[in-house]
């Protein structure tokens, strides 16, 4: 992936692999020590899911969706990892799966 400014992050769209709007971008997390990006903060978007359905242990949710995501009642919270691509919006690759 090429490199992306932090800065144009915000507020761009958050889709999973599959179409699903997850929300937009909310914020992200760098490690201080090694600089490495580690999670995609998104504000969900209460029209286009349910982000309980997507909460780590519930078991209505995607077993695989549910190791990717993690949510404390405030933004989901996704690793930097699953982050597939960055245009006018980001795509995140919520499967188990997914290269690390």
């Amino acid at each position: 992936m090429s490199t992306v400014l932090a800065s144009a992050l915000p507020e761009k769209p958050v889709l999973s692999a599959d179409g699903r709007k997850l929300g937009t971008v909310h914020n992200l997390t760098i490690d201080p020590r090694s600089g490495d990006f580690e999670t995609l903060l998104v504000d969900p978007d209460p029209d286009a899911i349910d982000p309980d359905a997507i909460d780590r242990g519930t078991p209505s949710a995607d077993p695989t969706e549910r190791d990717a995501v993690d949510r404390d009642d405030g933004p989901l919270r996704i690793p930097g990892d699953a982050v597939a691509a960055v245009g006018d919006q980001v795509i995140v690759d919520l499967s188990a799966d997914r290269s690390r």
